[in-house]
């Protein structure tokens, strides 16, 4: 199955001017805010984006691993990029504890944006393949 995935992603058709997702991608932050009240810049512990697209899957790490659902991948043209959508759910499956959205652009730069009810992380960085 994971097979068929990778070949049907494969043949699609490929846009030069669209940013470049590979069927996995391994993202370093630069930059990374965390906002409450007030937004910080760390510079400490820069989280770290490994991306799944053939298993709809993110996972982002700093102090902790948290495994994120991707829910959309839409093609931008306007900018060249790439907007996936996730979210991480409760444990009752009905209200989604974390959500967010990662955009790369064709030269494999990120921007991730992640909330939940109180803090929102941006960050943002380089990608490369796996």
């Amino acid at each position: 199955m994971k097979l068929l995935l990778t070949f049907l992603i494969l043949s699609l058709p490929f846009n030069a001017n669209s940013a470049a997702i590979a069927i996995s991608l391994k993202c370093k932050a630069i930059s990374y805010i965390v906002c409450e009240k007030r937004c910080q810049v760390l510079d400490q512990k820069l989280p770290s984006l490994l991306i799944d697209v053939g298993n709809s899957k993110i996972e982002r790490k700093t102090e902790k691993t948290i495994k994120l659902s991707i829910t959309n991948i839409q093609k931008i043209e306007e900018t060249h990029s790439t907007l996936m959508s996730f979210k991480k759910l409760n444990k009752n499956q009905e209200e989604s504890s974390i959500e967010g959205f990662v955009n790369i652009d064709k030269f494999q730069n990120f921007t991730s944006s992640m909330t939940n009810n109180k803090l929102t992380w941006i960050s943002a960085g380089k990608c490369k393949q796996k």
